[in-house]
């Protein structure tokens, strides 16, 4: 029995220690941080009126004045683009709302009479001149608009990474011949 322990304990005894494996495992986070270069600024512009072309024409009035004023904060280099304009009847508080589940649509006479007109458009603004978009936001809404929203971004980073990445393959490379 003993002559059994020692052959069965003679590969690990000869093994030596240039033929064991060291092994190290290196975990690391980290976060970076980093201004925004690009600003994006959201809103929306209402224009009323008795007339839907009034409503329209009080929109046209201050969709300029704020093009101009984002133009002038901003530069030419800002981004400006705008949405659909829709315009919707507006009726007097005390209709029922008929725009719900399971609603009907209410003649328009009486509470439900149109009163006026609701001329809608959303725009936004996309710029680098971050050091103005708060700025400009406060001009946007000083000027009538309501904001829907603002929000910065780091922009330079992905364009860098980007720039840095090989372009890409149709087929895998083909493989060496030795």
């Amino acid at each position: 029995m003993m002559l059994l322990l020692g052959l069965a304990a003679t590969p690990a005894m000869a093994q030596s220690a240039d033929e064991r494996v060291s092994l190290i495992q290196v975990i690391g986070v980290g976060t970076v941080s980093t201004p925004p270069d690009m600003a994006t600024i959201s809103y929306s512009v209402i224009g009323e009126g008795k007339t839907a072309d009034d409503a329209s024409v009080a929109l046209a009035t201050k969709q300029r004045a704020i093009v101009a004023e984002l133009t002038a904060l901003l530069g030419r280099g800002a981004q400006l683009s705008s949405g659909e304009v829709s315009v919707i009847e507006a009726r007097s508080d005390k209709c029922e709302n008929f725009t719900g589940y399971n609603s009907r649509p209410r003649l328009s006479e009486g509470d439900c009479a149109v009163t006026g007109y609701i001329a809608i458009w959303q725009g936004t603004a996309r710029t680098g001149a971050v050091d103005r978009a708060g700025t400009a936001v406060g001009a946007v809404a000083r000027l009538g608009a309501r904001m829907r929203g603002y929000r910065g971004s780091r922009c330079a980073i992905q364009r860098k990474h980007n720039a840095a990445q090989p372009p890409p393959r149709s087929l895998p490379p083909a493989p060496r011949r030795r």
